[in-house]
């Protein structure tokens, strides 16, 4: 399901759009109707697994190497690294 909104033509729109490649492939777009439809999780598994078949064949998106960045931290800071993003994660950092 994941493949839904980064590569069906559905996803093309004027603002917040997440089908960045802007692929619309009618047979991709089928596809992926055909598979959301499926109940059986071993059927729906092997429909998904071809519409990233047929993706990976137009090669549309761009592979990303995540950056490394140094984490530097104070002796008054207690610090938590998001392991997404490699920054810090404001949400759990504290002072001391």
């Amino acid at each position: 399901m994941l493949l839904s909104p980064s590569f069906s033509a559905e996803s093309i729109n004027p603002q917040n759009n997440t089908n960045w490649p802007m692929l619309d492939v009618p047979e991709i777009n089928k596809a992926i109707e055909d598979a959301r439809l499926i109940d059986d999780p071993e059927e729906r598994a092997k429909a998904w697994a071809e519409v990233d078949r047929l993706v990976s064949a137009q090669a549309p998106a761009v592979p990303w190497d995540w950056e490394n960045f140094p984490i530097i931290r104070s002796a008054d800071v207690v610090g938590v690294a998001n392991p997404y993003n490699s920054g810090w994660d404001l949400a759990f950092t504290s002072l001391k």
